[in-house]
């Protein structure tokens, strides 16, 4: 259960950098 939490936390913050236009900062 830790580990898929741990997937869905890293997918969630990969949707929100891919949201401001992939890993331009």
């Amino acid at each position: 259960a830790e580990a898929a939490t741990e997937v869905l936390d890293l997918y969630s913050f990969y949707k929100v950098v891919t949201a401001r236009g992939g890993f331009e900062q």
